[in-house]
């Protein structure tokens, strides 16, 4: 389903409050100031985020499936790789460097070795990859302690996105449809299946069950398929107010309950919303312009904060907090045009010369 203006609007407006609801709570976090509820939202947008990357990336999914019955998992494969790695490659250099500097400034020890090493495993999105997280901490094999590079503790939720997408596409593409299932597949599946069910029953620094968050994303991409023919305004403004309790409620409510919530007014609010033929050029301009970088601003901002406070220390006060808030959100900013538009670039080359295979 390709969305129209509003329900896009609606979903970059939701990808800019999350990303700045991590940035806020994580910020407050290395101030060491004691507001649980505010340092409790990054969790929570955590989630948020899974549940969006499981209905953007099914919808997008089924989108090219049904416009072209050729593309495969090769070329899934691809637009994953092209949208998710130029701005990752990206961070964790900018990581290494910004480390290194403050390393040198604060004239503490350090290992390079450690820091090409984890620099690999991240690469390979490998950074608490649960074979390794067992090897380590239950048979002390010091050689599988694959970590997030450096002082970028975030990462490791790209690492469990990234290998839920590759799950899901492989399940996608050579088992759910296809007619004849061979060994080889049901082989790869299963090593790929390791992230996504460990992450199903372990906490992965939060609650229990993040892949669930992600597949829940998936059942309202198939929700929202159904055939609607009217536009009900009624149903999609119940929508919104759910949407909205979702979002904020999560203190009061917990994260589980919340999570539904949003799922629940999301999903109304998309199907209700189908038939609006409105065009919102300027909302959609502004909501894309602030959603544009918030992947990029995951990507960096907890090495960058670290980095600014090592380098120039000054009392947290809430001076200081807008300083370094408004610092991140620019250099973010930045960041994206730089690499995470120019991946966007390469995916258009991409799809303008790719064959028609897989």
């Amino acid at each position: 389903m390709q969305f129209n203006s509003i329900q896009s609007s609606l979903l970059h407006f939701i990808r800019f409050l999350c990303s700045q609801a991590v940035l806020i709570a994580h910020l407050i976090v290395l101030l060491g100031w004691e507001y649980r509820t505010l340092i409790s939202m990054a969790s929570y947008a955590v989630m948020l985020f899974f549940i969006l990357s499981g209905l953007l990336i099914t919808n997008s999914l089924l989108e090219r499936r049904t416009s072209d019955p050729r593309y495969g998992f090769s070329a899934f494969f691809r637009d994953r790789f092209i949208r998710i790695y130029p701005p990752f490659l990206a961070a964790l250099i900018l990581t290494f460097t910004l480390d290194i500097v403050a390393f040198e400034h604060t004239e503490q020890s350090y290992s390079l070795k450690q820091y090409f090493y984890d620099l690999i495993v991240n690469i390979l999105q490998l950074q608490e990859f649960p074979p390794a997280v067992f090897l380590n901490e239950h048979l002390m094999i010091e050689f599988f302690r694959f970590r997030c590079l450096g002082s970028n503790i975030p990462l490791w939720t790209i690492g469990i996105e990234w290998w839920i997408y590759m799950f899901f596409g492989f399940a996608m593409f050579y088992v759910i449809r296809s007619t004849r299932i061979r060994a080889w597949q049901i082989g790869v599946l299963c090593c790929l299946a390791l992230p996504p069910l460990y992450y199903l029953f372990v906490s992965a620094r939060m609650e229990n069950g993040i892949t669930l968050y992600w597949f829940l994303g998936v059942l309202i991409a198939h929700a929202m398929r159904k055939e609607t023919h009217t536009k009900n305004s009624a149903a999609s403004l119940l929508g919104l107010i759910i949407l909205a309790g979702g979002l904020t409620l999560f203190p009061k409510i917990g994260y589980t309950n919340s999570a539904i919530l949003f799922a629940l007014g999301l999903t109304l609010f998309l199907n209700e919303s189908k038939k609006t033929n409105e065009q919102y050029p300027r909302l959609k301009f502004i909501s894309s312009t602030l959603a544009g970088y918030s992947y990029s601003l995951y990507l960096i901002h907890y090495p960058i904060i670290i980095f600014i406070i090592t380098l120039f220390p000054a009392e947290p006060d809430a001076n200081y907090f807008f300083q370094i808030y408004l610092s991140v959100n620019i250099i973010a900013f930045v960041f994206a045009h730089l690499f995470e538009k120019n991946s966007q670039k390469l995916k258009q080359l991409y799809e303008n010369y790719r064959p028609h295979s897989n």
